[in-house]
């Protein structure tokens, strides 16, 4: 029985999962006008995260001519020790670690480029890939108490934009946090 029970607790820490530690046999009340028994009570928060207050990036009509940036700020809650975290992002339309917008009509793809930045300046990130930087979190509010703390900013530079034709683009940028 020890074996089996070992070996369960060796398979639940492989697999990360939290085991409940040894408690103390709860305390049996005695007969008499009153009586008096206690139990130990046992909870395991796991850590959370939260990404929330996001809002589509919207270019609106460019034109050619100059590189064109939009931004929008979010927020992210994490309960972690530690309190940060990392992103990984990806295009639905881009290749090979690249971010591209889709023409609607057309096959034309257009490029751009995301950088994020937590108020201390910004980084590039790559489509697939975990962002190496760590970013803070908010832990007091999953909403960041009405504010954000991040901001993401898509870019698609001049050159781009001039070699491709007009009309309608679109993504699905995909943003996963989980905490460090």
């Amino acid at each position: 029985m020890l074996k089996k029970r070992l070996s369960s607790i060796a398979i639940a820490a492989t697999m990360g999962l939290a085991v409940t530690p040894a408690l103390s046999a709860p305390t049996q009340g005695t007969l008499g006008s009153t009586s008096t028994g206690d139990v130990q009570l046992y909870l395991f928060l796991a850590s959370s995260i939260q990404i929330s207050s996001l809002n589509d990036l919207d270019f609106d009509f460019v034109t050619a001519g100059a590189d064109k940036s939009v931004a929008e700020s979010f927020c992210v809650y994490s309960n972690s020790d530690v309190g940060t975290y990392k992103i990984t992002t990806s295009s639905q339309n881009g290749t090979a670690g690249g971010y591209a917008m889709k023409h609607t009509t057309k096959a034309d793809t257009l490029a751009y480029s995301l950088t994020m930045d937590d108020g201390s300046g910004k980084k590039t990130l790559t489509s697939g890939t975990q962002s190496t930087d760590s970013f803070p979190a908010n832990s007091a509010s999953t909403n960041c108490g009405g504010s954000t703390n991040a901001t993401v900013e898509a870019t698609v530079t001049s050159a781009n934009l001039a070699a491709v034709a007009a009309g309608e683009y679109t993504d699905t940028l995909v943003l996963v946090v989980s905490p460090d």
